[in-house]
């Protein structure tokens, strides 16, 4: 006969009341809090830098000061970083052009080696991108307008874009920017590219290139007008940074808008780009990261409440903020967790940005 439910209460507190079992509400919330800071302590990482927030923003949450942990070190050129789905669970994956190795970063563990199917090329990276498809990795050459795919059982495919460069009567170099869109459709751009056209292969024809070597067919999405060194997308904008200045592209309208340039303390000038979820533009350069987020979404100066509004901006993005770490920055990717890894020549950052 089944047991009401008021009967399995009576019968609850009944044994609650038991003397012998009163020392499990005192012991049991003891535990939590002692695990709950063992895990906080195992995570105690040494830290750097500083977050600068230079206007209040509704997608910007990181408190001023916010510092970044060093998650691992002693690399010698760390130069591409990708938050990855890595055999059924989130990873950060990255890679060491120093020993030509590929490394995976997870909690508790550190940064391991990967597997002899995703060994890099006798090469140097540039980029590292995971979003294609699951258990796909895909890098591009530091020196020729090349994609290598590395499966995860061992298969290694390459593609060469060395045609349509020379269809659009660039000299042969290396792939500037590269993103896979939201459709999986990938955007490139040629390094040695003045006039800062991006190129779009859709994900059927790429597909088609990888399994049975159709003809790469490609289209000119948009013209920035200078040499793209990174881009990244949420599916409505595209960011592309040159050295210089950093860029926002409507794909509908394909309307370019200048959001940035580059600092005095910024030098090299802007290395590489990111987008989170959010929409912000996480732009790399010489020491540190600027922080792009949409017109709109903006207050005003977060130090000086009373200051007269900005003035008004034709870009639809605007600066933001700037996570200060006086040290190049090499790569970085934004996870789906809601936190910003970066790479340095030597070093793997992470900040919590949600």
């Amino acid at each position: 006969m089944p047991l009401s439910a008021s009967r399995i209460l009576r019968g609850a507190v009944r044994w609650a009341s038991e003397p012998s079992h009163v020392w499990l509400f005192v012991f049991l919330p003891a535990l939590v809090s002692f695990l709950e800071a063992l895990q906080r302590r195992g995570e105690s990482f040494a830290t750097l830098g500083h977050v600068e927030v230079l206007l209040d923003n509704a997608k910007l949450a990181i408190p001023a000061g916010e510092k970044f942990a060093v998650l691992d070190t002693g690399h010698r050129n760390a130069s591409a970083v990708a938050s990855v789905e890595y055999d059924d669970a989130p990873h950060v994956l990255f890679t060491d052009a120093g020993v030509q190795r590929f490394y995976k970063w997870e909690k508790g563990s550190g940064s391991l080696t990967v597997g002899r199917s995703l060994f890099m090329e006798k090469r140097v990276a540039k980029h590292l991108l995971s979003n294609f498809m699951k258990g796909v990795l895909v890098t591009t050459s530091a020196e020729t307008p090349d994609l290598t795919f590395l499966y995860e059982n061992g298969t290694v495919r390459s593609v060469s874009l060395q045609s349509v460069a020379e269809e659009h009567s660039l000299e042969p170099g290396p792939i500037g920017g590269i993103v896979f869109g939201p459709k999986k459709n990938l955007f490139f751009s040629f390094e040695n590219d003045g006039r800062g056209r991006v190129f779009r292969i859709k994900k059927i024809r790429l597909q088609q290139m990888l399994r049975a070597g159709a003809e790469i067919a490609v289209d000119v999405v948009v013209e920035v007008g200078a040499s793209l060194r990174g881009l990244a997308t949420d599916g409505e904008y595209l960011a592309a940074a040159s050295a210089e200045s950093l860029f926002a592209v409507d794909l509908d309208t394909k309307k370019v808008s200048r959001i940035c340039d580059a600092g005095p303390f910024e030098k090299p000038g802007f290395t590489t780009v990111a987008m989170d979820k959010s929409g912000l533009i996480w732009a790399a350069h010489g020491s540190g990261v600027d922080i792009a987020g949409p017109i709109g979404a903006e207050a005003r100066p977060s130090d000086a409440e009373d200051q007269e509004d900005p003035p008004a901006s034709t870009s639809p993005y605007v600066l933001v903020g700037r996570a200060l770490t006086g040290i190049p920055i090499t790569g970085v990717a934004c996870a789906q967790s809601g936190y910003l890894y970066l790479t340095t020549a030597t070093q793997l950052l992470r900040l919590k940005v949600m």
